[in-house]
This record gives structure tokens, sequence and C-alpha cells, in this order.
């Protein structure tokens, strides 16, 4: 391979300047609506566990009714790694007259910072594919997640709706209903509003506005500005290809997972038989979800 020709516009300085794509900031978006975690082994699984349900009456000199505990769902996380990988001959390193344009490291780590992020965002891209299961057995957008105990729940709207108080509002109903492992009501709270680029300005809107902004609604109070909970505005900018679609977080907290086996790290070394220099970074990661409660679908999907 011709390094110096892949580069040969860098060699004289006849450039006024470089111009390159702007940094990454090191905090990823996708630590805005994932809960992020390590990993101690090359695989790790989360199990569902069902309590015994409610308490039942004893009466008067009788035995307590035992109750049981139920195994449910597996979800498993395999680490697997991703790398890239720049080389440069030692003439184009010795020639190069635009330090930006041969900083192969710089480029190197926004190739996986940005892989972090499109990675991340397949969940939510996915979200109704059947292609992309996860380990109940269903899309992570579901009408049908099963209850370890017996039974379905459902994460996403009968009718999906755009960006509104009212669509909110529903969210929030349905959430204060949703079963939890042993069949009974658990009550879960909304903690923000993830959403595309495409969406942010109507977001902005139904959650900032101190009146409603409903149509005909100027004099009513803006509900999603509760004083029981208060939503965070999340932007996604690689959650693309479903314009329509938004969801809601909930504190269950595993909801959108991601793990670090391995945290970005760079290499390099030379290789002496072609005084080629190879730059790398890599990367170990695991990501999926363990509970769909922590995530509520209000759009139409992709």
């Amino acid at each position: 391979m011709n390094y110096l020709q892949s580069l040969a516009k860098t060699l004289k300085r006849t450039l006024n300047s470089i111009q390159v794509d702007k940094s990454m900031a090191s905090n990823l978006y996708l630590n805005r609506y994932c809960t992020v975690k390590g990993m101690e082994d090359a695989w790790e699984d989360d199990l569902d566990i069902a309590g015994p349900g409610l308490a039942s009456l004893k009466p008067e000199g009788q035995e307590i009714t035992p109750g049981t505990i139920m195994e449910g769902v597996k979800w498993r996380y395999i680490a697997r790694t991703y790398a890239i990988k720049c080389q440069a001959s030692r003439e184009l390193l010795a020639d190069g007259k635009y330090e930006k344009a041969i900083d192969m490291q710089r480029f190197n780590r926004e190739a996986i910072m940005l892989t972090c992020e499109y990675l991340a965002a397949t969940m939510l891209i996915n979200r109704d594919d059947s292609s992309y299961l996860g380990g109940d057995g269903v899309t992570l957008g579901s009408a049908s997640h099963p209850v370890t105990r017996g039974g379905t729940y459902s994460n996403i709207l009968s009718t999906p709706a755009g960006p509104s108080t009212g669509a909110l509002e529903q969210v929030m109903q349905n959430l204060m209903v949703l079963p939890g492992r042993d069949g009974l009501i658990r009550p879960v709270m909304p903690k923000a509003v993830v959403h595309p680029a495409s969406q942010m300005g109507a977001w902005r809107t139904v959650l900032e506005s101190e009146k409603d902004p409903a149509a005909g609604n100027f004099s009513a109070i803006n509900t999603a500005r509760g004083n029981d909970f208060t939503y965070r505005n999340v932007t996604v900018p690689f959650w693309q290809g479903a314009d329509n679609d938004w969801a809601v977080l909930t504190d269950m907290g595993d909801g959108l997972i991601w793990r670090w086996r391995e945290k970005p790290a760079s290499n390099s070394w030379v290789d002496w038989n072609v005084l080629v220099t190879n730059f790398i970074y890599h990367m170990r990661v695991a990501y999926g979800w363990s509970d769909p409660r922590g995530i509520y679908f209000g759009g139409s999907g992709s």
C-alpha cells in the first residue's frame, strides 16, 4: 500500500488548514439513557426472581401458609470485542507537514466512540424488530412480555401517539398499574423522555411550557410539569429511522444496559520489516436489557 499517496496533499505546506470532524465528547450520549455497568467475566447473567405474592390470612392456632419463590427469565450478556486500526508508513510520519492529518489515534478514538453510540442506539431503533429479541423471547417494545408467575404485560401504548401531554398522561397511567414479576401491581415512576433529534422542539414545548401546549388549552396547567415528578428531556441523535417514535425511561433501573468488559484503550507498534506503524483502539462491551419495565414506548416504532 502507498501510504504517502493516501495523504499526498499533506506532504507540502500548501494548505491553509486541515478540516476534521469535531471531537466526540467523553461523556457519551448513551450514558443518558442506559444504565452503565462493568463486567467481571466474559459473560454475565441476570435472573428474574418472583416473590410469593400476597400474605394469606392465618386462622388462630393453624399453620402459616408457606409462600413460594419462582425463577423466571435469564438475561445473558456476552462481551464482544470491537477494534479499529490505522497504519502509517515511516515516510508518511516523517514527511507529513500537518500533525492533525496524521494523528491516527485521534481518528481511531473517534471511531470507537461513535461505535458505542451506534451500538447503544440499535436497542431503540430495533425495539420492534423480531430479529432482535430479549431474554424473554420478545422484542424490547412489546405487548406480550411474560410475567414470571403467569400472564403478560405491555410496555407500548396500544395506540401510538405523538409528543403531547395527553400521551404522557396515558403512559403515566399505564406505568401505575404495571405488574411485577409476582403478577401484582408494582407502580413504576417515569424519569425521562427519550426521543430522536427530529422531536427536540416538540418535547421542549411539552416538557417546559407552564401551560398546556395543546390547542385550546392555553389556560390549563401543563400536567407534564407535575409536582410529584419531573421529566428529563433526553435527545438521542443516533436514534435514526424512527421519527415518530419516543419512549419514557422509568425508575426500574435495569431497562437499557451497557456493560464495559474493557473500556476503550489504545496501543501502537512498529512493524520494522516494512517500517509501518500500527495504531489501534479496542474495547469489549455487552449491551441489552434486563427489565423491559425500564422503558415504555409511546410512538409508532420504526
